[in-house]
């Protein structure tokens, strides 16, 4: 075996597992999310009001496909969210809703670190800024309304 081919068959392990390791990750971070219900425009104010916890979702594409992309202006879905009984006991992949500088936000959490959650969206490539702690934590994602266009 020449060291040519011996480079690109090691190259190609690497990646192999590389591939791999993302497809277990992102196979978790689904497996986490609740299963969207799918409702009509005209019931999102009733869910609204008859549901505790519950916020306005827009457009931005980074939770896809669980939620689904639209204009950046544009609610797109309606998430249930319940307050964190143990925030010791959350766990990678859990889907949570956080306040963030630029407003609350609905990722999912990718890795604890010593300063808290680092959060990703499901669709995204990279990491959040910041993390998610007790004191910013409003809940658990638990019922996803997407609304039909």
């Amino acid at each position: 075996m020449t060291k040519i081919t011996f480079i690109i068959c090691a190259a190609a392990l690497v990646f192999s597992i590389l591939i791999y390791a993302e497809m277990k990750r992102n196979k978790t971070a689904l497996e986490a999310m609740p299963v969207p219900v799918w409702i009509e425009r005209y019931q999102v104010d009733e869910i609204l009001r008859e549901q505790a916890n519950a916020v306005r979702v827009l457009g931005t594409g980074s939770m896809r496909p669980t939620i689904p992309a639209g204009r950046h202006d544009e609610v797109v879905a309606i998430v249930i969210y319940e307050p964190c009984p143990d925030f010791d006991s959350l766990r990678v992949g859990k889907p949570v809703i956080f306040k963030h500088p630029s407003g609350l936000i609905v990722h999912q959490l990718a890795k604890l670190t010593p300063s808290g959650w680092v959060t990703t969206g499901s669709a995204n490539a990279g990491y959040d800024t910041g993390t998610v702690t007790k004191e910013n934590l409003r809940g658990l994602v638990v019922k996803i309304y997407n609304i039909k266009r």
